[in-house]
């Protein structure tokens, strides 16, 4: 979601302007007709006067309900803003099979993930879709729903590596997070927390952890080429049936080394495209 900006002009009294000529039968000034404009002058009349007051009073009742309506069209995109919001990010990933089990403590803003070494804070961003997530070492006795952003060991803004970010577990000094950059499938990212720094990251499903290696789908992209080359006879049935065929090689990383195998074999399976997919599956699917 990004946010919606609204701007308006703030109500200032304007100084009386009066351009229509009055110079029907029925005008109360008369035959003759008087033009006013700003700055002009006009002849003393008691209802000239009464018609300048009716002017401003008319002015004036316009642009209240001019600021009115603006004030109320930001409190309905916002309002609106906020229920989508809400309802696209009421769930999270969960954490991959095979990172360091966690005490979870669901505070007032987010959520909080406690390990031995380090306790991860991660919060909604308010600005953009995904999570800004926050680090820090653990210490005896903190309160984790208590910790404060801004004296955070390391940060992770949402958006930041270019994608919607999702925190899905702890090994060691590797952070694992899911990131969604609008695709119909998304990345797995493993952040080193001794040197803060990116240190892999691919396309993928399915994901698990066995003996220090990662193990998941690599995700391919799914143009003509790669369509062509692996065969999905049941592609077709499968999209009629509202799923989303995705092409893939099996992978694994060794998490000591960061060097990754994938295998030749390649195939196709069906998953719930991420717009309808529940939190209780990996990369949307």
């Amino acid at each position: 979601m990004h946010p919606v900006h609204v701007s308006f002009s703030p109500m200032k009294k304007l100084p009386l302007t009066l351009t229509s000529v009055l110079n029907s039968p029925s005008s109360p000034l008369g035959k003759r007709g008087t033009v006013l404009t700003e700055g002009g002058t006009a002849p003393h009349s008691s209802k000239l006067h009464k018609l300048l007051k009716l002017g401003t009073a008319l002015t004036e009742t316009i642009l209240r309900v001019d600021l009115i309506a603006h004030i109320a069209a930001i409190l309905l995109i916002t309002t609106a803003s906020a229920l989508s919001y809400e309802q696209q990010y009421t769930q999270t990933v969960p954490l991959i099979p095979g990172t360091e089990t966690t005490e979870i403590q669901t505070c007032k803003n987010g959520k909080a993930f406690v390990y031995d070494t380090y306790s991860i804070y991660s919060i909604r961003s308010p600005d953009f879709e995904g999570q800004n997530i926050f680090i820090f070492k653990t210490k005896e006795g903190q309160y984790p729903c208590g910790l404060n952003p801004k004296k955070a060991y390391y940060t992770i803004q949402a958006g930041e590596f270019g994608g919607a970010n999702e925190f899905t577990g702890l090994l060691g000094n590797k952070l694992f997070i899911d990131q969604w950059t609008g695709r119909d499938h998304k990345r797995v990212l493993i952040i080193d927390l001794t040197t803060k720094s990116l240190t892999f990251f691919d396309w993928y499903d399915d994901p698990k952890i066995e003996n220090d290696v990662l193990y998941y789908n690599k995700v391919l992209k799914g143009g003509k080429r790669t369509k062509k080359s692996i065969p999905c006879p049941e592609a077709k049935k499968w999209e009629s049936e509202g799923l989303l065929p995705i092409y893939i090689q099996r992978a694994r990383v060794d998490l000591s080394t960061m060097k990754r195998t994938v295998d030749e074999a390649r195939t196709c399976k069906p998953v719930t495209p991420i717009a309808g997919a529940k939190n209780s599956s990996y990369g949307g699917h």
